[in-house]
């Protein structure tokens, strides 16, 4: 259903709508990467990604917070709204307009960007809450058409994140876990203890939120047909989780980049078991799997500023920074 929009550039055949259903996934899939592409982000969406995301949505209404615009016959951006919950006490409005590079024209994504800030605006008047409300988008930190609409809106910036890479797998040192502590497989019916453990110790981790760990959130990450339980290394005290390293692959990815690359993370460890070099020796062990799964670097994501001295340690390891991303706030009126 065609959408008015205020303010809207007068481009001829341009127009907005909202969501369809299902059927729109692939045209948003091909808009979200090729817009990402454009703003120098080296990483893509699978279809799976989407249809878990609208499939199961989270802190928003397809059907209404999703803005979907069209240039001629074609789909050309699309821009979505969520909105997430912080432990201290935080409610956070976010949104991300995406828009193709040939449809960048003189206000199109000036006008998605505004339409998001009224939507959430929207969205916040209905929530009756006493935590602090705020706006809130991630951009790269290098200059791009969408921070500069960013910068302009007047977002400042509040905390940043590292992508790092490891560009090779060689020389991976060998380190042994804490006595009493076992590396062993896990089984998807084992699933569950990990997950409990990692939410308990990501908990003071920036990029934690009531949604981001709860039950949904669960039973998508076990559906999801990247996961595989069987990869993870997960280190044990009896039947207690003590920490655990994440591993994936997106052959999907690494086709479209000409690659072969893994992901190490989450990486995490449960506080009595802290500064004991567990989380040392368990990336370890997943970087050897990689390589021996034939991959030929990895990648994980860290909070420049993390409590637990990540950034130093996946330094030690051989990780490098190769891009960064930034999260920036305003209040919302």
């Amino acid at each position: 259903m065609e959408m008015h929009i205020e303010n809207a550039p007068g481009i001829e055949g341009l127009a907005f709508r909202h969501y369809e259903g299902e059927r729109d996934l692939p045209a948003i899939l091909e808009v979200m990467n090729r817009s990402m592409e454009a703003d120098g982000d080296a990483f893509m969406l699978t279809l799976d990604d989407l249809k878990e995301d609208f499939g199961h949505p989270l802190n928003f209404d397809p059907a209404l917070d999703v803005l979907m615009v069209e240039l001629g016959d074609k789909l050309v951006g699309v821009s979505s709204v969520k909105w997430k919950q912080k432990p201290e006490g935080l409610r956070l409005y976010t949104h991300h307009a995406h828009l193709v590079p040939e449809a960048r024209l003189i206000g199109i994504r000036q006008t998605m960007f505004s339409w998001a800030e009224r939507r959430l605006k929207e969205i916040a008047a209905g929530h009756d809450t006493p935590d602090a409300k705020k706006l809130e988008v991630w951009t790269k930190a290098e200059m791009n058409d969408w921070r500069k609409l960013v910068v302009a809106g007047g977002y400042e910036d509040s905390w940043h994140l590292f992508e790092m890479k490891r560009p090779n797998l060689d020389d991976i040192p060998d380190y042994d876990l804490p006595e009493g502590v076992e590396l062993r497989p896990v089984t998807l019916d084992e699933f569950r203890k990990v997950w409990d453990a990692m939410k308990g110790a990501l908990k003071d981790d920036r990029s934690y939120t009531d949604e981001k760990w709860g039950e949904e959130s669960y039973k998508g990450l076990i559906e999801h047909p990247t996961l595989r339980p069987d990869l993870w290394k997960v280190a044990w005290s009896d039947e207690k989780v003590v920490g655990g390293v994440g591993v994936m692959i997106s052959e999907e990815e690494n086709i479209a980049f000409n690659r072969k690359r893994g992901w190490t993370e989450p990486v995490f460890v449960c506080r009595p078991w802290r500064k004991r070099g567990v989380a040392r020796a368990l990336l370890a062990s997943a970087l050897r799997s990689l390589r021996d799964l034939g991959m030929e670097e990895a990648a994980l994501n860290v909070d420049t500023d993390n409590p637990s001295g990540a950034l130093r340690l996946y330094k030690q390891m051989g990780f490098v920074e190769i891009y960064e991303f930034i999260f920036a706030r305003k209040p919302l009126e």
